[in-house]
Parts: C-alpha cells; sequence; structure tokens
C-alpha cells in the first residue's frame, strides 16, 4: 500500500490569534516576505524599527504556522477609521483564502468598534494585493504616481 505522502507534506497547518507577536516575530516575518512587496519593504523602511513599532503600537490579526509568524494584517484604530500599515502573507500560504480572511476578522472589528471606513495605501505595481482589495470591496480614493489610497466603507456591502 502507498501512502500518498505528498499530500501529506503539502498540508498547511495554521491558526489565526490577534496580537500574540512581539517584534521579534514580526521582523523575521517582514524579512521573509520583503521581496513580495513593492518597491521592497526593505527600501524604505528599517525593518526591525518597523516591526517594534508595529508590536508597540499596532493591533495585530496574525496567522501561525509551527509557531511561525506567516501572515500579518496590522491596523490602527482611531475613532473614525482604521487604517492597516501593513498586509503581509508568505508565498506557501497565499490563494487559499487566508488574506480575505484575515480582511473578514478586521472588518468585524471595524463593526464592534462602531467604526465605517478602513483606508490603506498601496504601491499599484503590486497586482496580487490590489486585486485582493478591490475583491473585498475596496475602492480608489486618492492616486498617485506610485500608489493608490484605497477606501473600504462598512455598511456599504
Amino acid at each position: 500500500m502507498i501512502l500518498n505522502s505528498e499530500l501529506i507534506m503539502n498540508t498547511l497547518l495554521y491558526e489565526y490569534k490577534v496580537n500574540k507577536s512581539v517584534s521579534k516575530d514580526i521582523s523575521a516575518h517582514l524579512t521573509n516576505v520583503d521581496g513580495l512587496f513593492f518597491p521592497r519593504l526593505s527600501s524604505y523602511v528599517e525593518i526591525s524599527v518597523y516591526s517594534e513599532k508595529l508590536a508597540k503600537l499596532s493591533d495585530r490579526i496574525e496567522i501561525w504556522s509551527e509557531e511561525k509568524l506567516v501572515g500579518l494584517l496590522a491596523y490602527y484604530l482611531s475613532k473614525e477609521k482604521i487604517y492597516i500599515s501593513n498586509v503581509s502573507l508568505e508565498t506557501n500560504f497565499q490563494g487559499i483564502g487566508l488574506g480575505k480572511a484575515m480582511f473578514k476578522h478586521l472588518f468585524k472589528v471595524a463593526r464592534c468598534v462602531g467604526c465605517t471606513r478602513i483606508e490603506l495605501r498601496v504601491n499599484f505595481k503590486n497586482v496580487n494585493a490590489t486585486k485582493l482589495y478591490f475583491c473585498l470591496g475596496f475602492h480608489v480614493e486618492i492616486q498617485t504616481k506610485d500608489e493608490l489610497l484605497l477606501v473600504y466603507y462598512l455598511g456599504n456591502e
């Protein structure tokens, strides 16, 4: 009898957590996904400093696999809006609905606190991210030479 070891080896085990990560976890994750940003994240922020800021000041929806942070949606909540600072997911975890699931959780958070506006900035060359945001219902509010300010209004779903 032959076991389908490929299927077993390719099964991705993951769990969602909120605000579990520390700056070391965030830094390791952002270093792993650095090349997925357009331009590279490290070309415009010092990853260790940015990770420390996210750990101390942001709220985070996280995806963990085997005790490793593999997905991150970091945001800041104010009375009027949520500003998303980071959305990142390691390549092996993309395309299976985890990014959408992180956003659905964020939408629930926004509704619970009475927030009606969520915004983020994305480089227009980041085609995969832009597709996801449009699919979720984000709209362009401002377009500059290199980036889009996208907005999602809750209550308009």
